[in-house]
């Protein structure tokens, strides 16, 4: 059967439930039936760019409008039907802060990658509160997290900082030999960052995080270019691109990574989630978002399970997307944000 993740049991069963191409007997059904649709709008956003949620809550950047500064908006999403807005926080000194972010969740903590990094409290979504920020060498889109260390990777200009006391952001170490474009898909595995170098897939050991020393040369290339990355296990790595499809890397040997398997495919990024691997498309046909999963069961054998496809009612293009429970939360820019159930 090849390589099996047997944690993956569970969401293997609920990724392929949840896309209505299950094949395990007929008392799946009324459990599938009803699935995979549009369940709720809120339209009370100026341009919605970036999502992370946890809980009953979702957390989105608003960019705003006629010079206003950005906003994060706290969604609570326990009627999913009418998604509302509960709290806001303006970030004060986001100016350079563009459509081409991230937004991280983790615990009572959330941080944003846009343009300056922000750590917020939302142990009180009505009330969020800022609780440092930090001015990174250039305008950062991408954060990449390693909590157990207190360590977090910033870029373009793949800068290390110290996060534990989010009041007082220290900078460790950076590295300059990457490309000006390095680093819009980044992830960690221990001591190991692997991130996205003109197509690129760079591994950068951060054990010493003030002296970040990259150790695989010019990089791992595939026949075109990655766009993105990501960890759902340690040593297996999500690598995915618009022209390249999907592969699933070994990276067990850091210095020397190798492709376990690859599933064709037009995709632009890929998150981890409680369902599985999300990955998020755009068909260059098309010019749509399109969600869908892949099933890690067996690496050897990775399969798409199902699509959403953007509801024609919505048009435009969305820019992110975050899970939380059995929802996923997709900001759609000028059209403000979207609830599908799974």
């Amino acid at each position: 059967m090849g390589r099996v993740r047997m944690s993956a049991v569970v969401l293997a069963i609920v990724v392929i439930g949840s896309l209505m191409s299950c094949s395990f007997g007929t008392h799946f059904l009324p459990a599938i039936r009803g699935m995979q649709r549009l369940v709720g709008i809120n339209e009370d956003f100026d341009y919605a760019v970036g999502a992370a949620a946890g809980g009953s809550h979702a957390y989105v950047l608003d960019l705003r409008q006629d010079g206003m500064l950005p906003v994060i908006k706290a969604v609570d999403l326990s009627v999913p039907a009418t998604p509302t807005v509960v709290g806001t926080v303006a970030l004060p000194s986001a100016g350079s802060a563009s459509a081409n972010c991230t937004l991280a969740l983790e615990g009572s903590h959330l941080y944003v990658a846009a343009g300056d990094l922000f750590i917020i409290d939302v142990t009180n979504p009505a009330d969020p509160v800022i609780l440092g920020s930090y001015s990174s060498i250039e305008p950062c889109k991408e954060i990449a997290l390693d909590v157990d260390s207190g360590i977090a990777v910033l870029s373009p200009g793949f800068q290390l900082v110290d996060v534990s006391n989010p009041g007082s952001i220290v900078a460790l170490g950076s590295l300059s030999d990457l490309g000006d474009d390095a680093g819009w898909g980044l992830a960690i595995d221990g001591d190991m960052v692997f991130a996205v170098d003109a197509g690129n897939i760079c591994v950068v050991d951060i054990s010493d995080p003030t002296n970040p020393t990259k150790v695989n040369g010019e990089g791992f290339s595939a026949t075109n270019a990655y766009a993105d990355v990501s960890f759902p296990e340690p040593n297996t790595l999500i690598a995915v691109g618009p022209l390249q499809g999907l592969d699933i890397l070994d990276t067990t040997n850091p210095t020397s990574l190798s492709v376990i398997s690859h599933l064709d495919g037009d995709y632009y990024w890929v998150d981890d989630s409680p369902w599985g691997t999300v990955f998020r498309g755009i068909p260059v046909e098309v010019k749509r978002l399109c969600v869908g999963f892949v099933d890690l069961f067996d690496l050897e054998h990775p399969r798409t399970t199902g699509n959403y496809s953007v509801p024609s009612a919505l048009g435009g293009l969305a820019w992110a997307l975050a899970v939380a429970g059995g929802y996923v939360v997709v900001p759609y820019f000028d059209l403000g944000i979207a609830v599908f159930s799974r």
